[in-house]
């Protein structure tokens, strides 16, 4: 069942087949368009491959040393080019998040930072249709 609100393409990268899964699923439900990678080498193929409107990123990345953040490496990777694309980040964990981390999302451009314990599937779609919203806004204040 679709929702009323805008629908857009997504990535969601967590390395969790399940998360990536569940994830998809409401998503998908929800009426965006949703592709999923499982690895930090995904991620980028996918980027390089095409554009989306919302970039989910799951902070703790497979290969991590014990809570490395993988995923904060590949947000200051991409941030860059999901700014000039007018992608929106979002961040997910399971871990808690310590007030530098927040602090240096925050500065990436992350308009939300979601946490995994507990889930609530209510905010990632608040979330999602609010990356679309601003989104959606920045590409037409540069078409004018």
């Amino acid at each position: 069942m679709k929702s009323d609100t805008a629908t857009g393409r997504v990535l969601l990268i967590d390395d969790s087949p399940n998360w990536r899964k569940s994830l998809k699923r409401i998503l998908t439900k929800a009426g965006h368009t949703t592709e999923t990678a499982g690895s930090y080498e995904d991620a980028l193929s996918f980027l390089e491959a095409g554009s989306f409107d919302v970039v989910i990123v799951d902070l703790v990345l497979e290969g991590d040393y014990p809570r490395e953040r993988l995923g904060l490496r590949l947000l200051r990777e991409i941030e860059p080019v999901c700014r000039s694309r007018r992608t929106q980040l979002i961040s997910i964990t399971g871990f808690s998040t310590p007030r530098e981390v927040r602090k240096e999302l925050e500065s990436l451009g992350v308009i939300e930072h979601l946490e995994k314990n507990p889930f609530q599937q209510s905010s990632l779609l608040d979330a999602v249709r609010r990356g679309l919203e601003r989104a959606r806004t920045a590409r037409e204040e540069d078409e004018s």
